[in-house]
């Protein structure tokens, strides 16, 4: 298996993360061809919460075979608030734990555990939507702080 994931614009990661934590406590991040994707629910499960950043979003991002991430989506907001701005950003998976490394004026590695989630990526209901509208983060982020 190999995963290699790497983002020079950190606050993307972090700005995503920083508004899903404040509704979810675990969330699996699934990393695959397409790029890296989260399906969750929200505590009281009645919000389903669906995040995915293309491949193309990434400076480089290769993933030859589909992983689960099942992180504590509070644990791994902690180490991503220690990302310097001019930080890259590199995320791999490797027995069990989601690593992290930040590379810029000092290269700095974090393991984050992964955890025993108790439950499946979550599929988004089938909804004909009669409309797609694209919004942009920073209002996405104002309106979850509202």
């Amino acid at each position: 298996m190999t995963l290699k994931v790497e983002l020079s614009d950190n606050k993307i990661m972090k700005t995503a993360f920083e508004s899903i934590s404040r509704i979810v406590d675990e969330a699996t991040i699934i990393f695959d061809t397409e790029g890296m994707r989260l399906t969750t629910l929200d505590r009281s499960h009645i919000t389903f919460i669906s995040l995915e950043f293309k491949k193309t979003l990434f400076d480089e991002y290769e993933c030859t075979t589909p992983e689960q991430a099942p992180v504590d989506v509070n644990e791994f907001m902690k180490v991503l608030k220690k990302c310097k701005s001019n930080d890259i950003l590199r995320l791999s998976v490797d027995e069990g734990n989601l690593i992290i490394i930040f590379d810029g004026d000092a290269t700095r590695k974090f393991k984050l555990r992964l955890i025993d989630s108790e439950y499946e990526p979550q599929v988004p209901p089938k909804i004909n939507h009669s409309c797609n509208i694209q919004v942009p983060i920073d209002v996405l982020v104002n309106a979850l702080n509202d």
